[in-house]
């Protein structure tokens, strides 16, 4: 627990997880809204009205990468991380801490912000909108919360295994949106085991692509575990 609290306190005392955190409400919120809108101008857009209120969460995947990103290597960078892990010496605690606050955060972000960008999206639709429980709408707000999440645990290890910002937020960009167009060039049923198509369908079809996921940040987090412990800080 005192883990957990220290890392809450640093989240909240730097400047950029703050303004990661305010893109992806943002991004969730007005893409919902612009897309919702050029769909209302242009009836012809081949776009459903789910999709259209969910488009934003394609654009708040790589503001919750950064976060996590972040939450992972600001230690690093400043050498603070020597006295995280004098403090800690297990060293476990810590990885835990980082990815309990930083996936509660998105978590609350995004209950928040997606029926928000959802219910805006229909109001600017009209007639041609949907409602909180047509079919598929539960699935989709589910979906963008739980991929939202993920993606942010997923970038919380991959930061602990790069330890450094840069490296670790272009490896993160790469498994979420160029990963799956080069498998796609294999073949498409390839390509759903990438974790970033993988979120993306957790949208539509949420429980065999919510496991695929799960299964990649299962496996980042326990490589990130197993060098936290045998590597120098």
């Amino acid at each position: 627990m005192r883990a957990l609290k220290a890392e809450w306190v640093k989240l909240w005392s730097l400047r950029a997880p703050v303004w990661a955190i305010v893109a992806t409400a943002v991004a969730i919120v007005a893409g919902g809204v612009l897309t919702a809108g050029a769909v209302a101008e242009s009836p012809r857009m081949l776009i459903g009205p789910i999709a259209a209120s969910m488009e934003g969460v394609q654009y708040a995947r790589f503001a919750v990468g950064v976060l996590g990103v972040l939450v992972a290597t600001s230690e690093y960078s400043s050498g603070l991380v020597r006295w995280t892990f004098a403090a800690v010496p297990t060293r476990l605690p810590v990885l835990a801490a980082k990815a309990l606050v930083a996936g509660g955060v998105t978590a609350v972000v995004g209950l928040v912000t997606v029926p928000v960008a959802f219910l805006a999206a229909q109001a600017v639709l009209g007639p041609r909108g949907v409602g909180l429980g047509d079919a598929g709408v539960p699935t989709a707000l589910a979906g963008a919360v739980g991929q939202l999440v993920g993606i942010t645990l997923l970038a919380v290890a991959v930061g602990t295994l790069l330890r450094n910002a840069a490296a670790a937020v272009g490896a993160v960009i790469a498994v979420v949106a160029i990963l799956p167009g080069l498998l796609d060039i294999v073949s498409s049923d390839v390509a759903r085991f990438a974790p970033g198509r993988a979120g993306e369908t957790m949208m539509s079809d949420a429980w065999p692509a919510a496991a695929i996921l799960l299964a990649w940040v299962v496996a980042a987090l326990a490589g990130a575990a197993y060098l936290l412990r045998r590597r120098d800080a």
